[in-house]
């Protein structure tokens, strides 16, 4: 309850901070959470730089196809997204080309611990994913929200979903922290 508590008291913080101006609140949660992924793209590019004599002429970079709109496929099949972007603007910084390969989510997490791509486009930290992957130090901390219909009642807090289905990425973070955080929340699926 401690964890739920200090989320909603960040939230109001922030609604005061921003006067509840829905949109710029919106806007600083999708920054916050677009830093994180930045902050895991550039330790990965750091151990590049730490661990590789001579950089690569080329890396191969796994994303998910359907994480809009941070990394997905658009509908003539390219990589598109905000990530992606981000991507695109290194590599034309660094001079080192990339190839971008689509996957489901949980295939992408297999493709770079195979080593059939060198890098994931982006992802949170969790203990699982560190058993094949190598993480660096946060530059920045995300939250990440939920989002409810405006007819609901409000809810004050996370088990105030369990009477609701919940919609989450599977293989995604936010999926494993529920099930093993939050198992009243029976309603929970994932793709």
């Amino acid at each position: 309850m401690g964890l739920i508590n200090a989320i909603n008291r960040r939230k109001r913080e922030r609604e005061t901070a921003f006067g509840k101006n829905r949109f710029l609140y919106w806007f600083f949660s999708w920054f916050m959470r677009k830093a994180a992924t930045l902050t895991v793209m550039m330790t990965v590019l750091a151990s590049f730089s730490v661990s590789v004599a001579e950089p690569p002429e080329r890396i191969s970079i796994a994303y998910s196809k359907d994480s809009v709109p941070f990394h997905f496929s658009d509908d003539s099949g390219k990589p598109a997204g905000i990530i992606i972007d981000l991507w695109r603007l290194w590599s034309q910084k660094t001079g080192i080309a990339i190839d971008f390969r689509a996957a489901d989510w949980d295939e992408t997490l297999t493709m770079v611990g195979s080593g059939t791509a060198d890098v994931h486009a982006g992802l949170f930290y969790n203990k699982e994913r560190d058993k094949f992957l190598d993480y660096g130090s946060a530059l920045t901390k995300t939250d990440t929200h939920y989002f409810s219909h405006v007819a609901l009642p409000p809810i004050k807090e996370i088990d105030g979903l369990e009477a609701y289905r919940v919609g989450v990425l599977g293989g995604d973070f936010v999926e494993g922290f529920h099930l093993r955080w939050h198992p009243g929340l029976g309603g929970l699926f994932g793709r």
